[in-house]
């Protein structure tokens, strides 16, 4: 069952765009943006390295035991 939410995103999205046609460039701002140059991108991920810390040295090593410690046996 749908929520009343979804119910009426849907009834939005069919006001503006009755036919459900596809959005191209030039009728959605995001895509009309450049993508970003290779150079830019290795700057924005250089920037981000070591931002944020886990306070955990091993991660890479014993991954497997922190998530096992974290998720335990859920799912299964």
């Amino acid at each position: 069952m749908k929520s009343d939410k979804n119910t009426q995103v849907e009834a939005m999205n069919e006001e503006n765009d009755p036919l459900g046609t596809e959005k191209s460039a030039e009728s959605t701002p995001a895509l009309q943006q450049e993508k970003p140059s290779l150079d830019e991108m290795k700057r924005r991920s250089l920037e981000i390295v070591g931002k944020y810390k886990s306070g955990f040295d091993d991660v890479s090593i014993n991954h497997d035991e922190y998530l096992e410690a974290i998720y335990g046996d859920f799912g299964t």
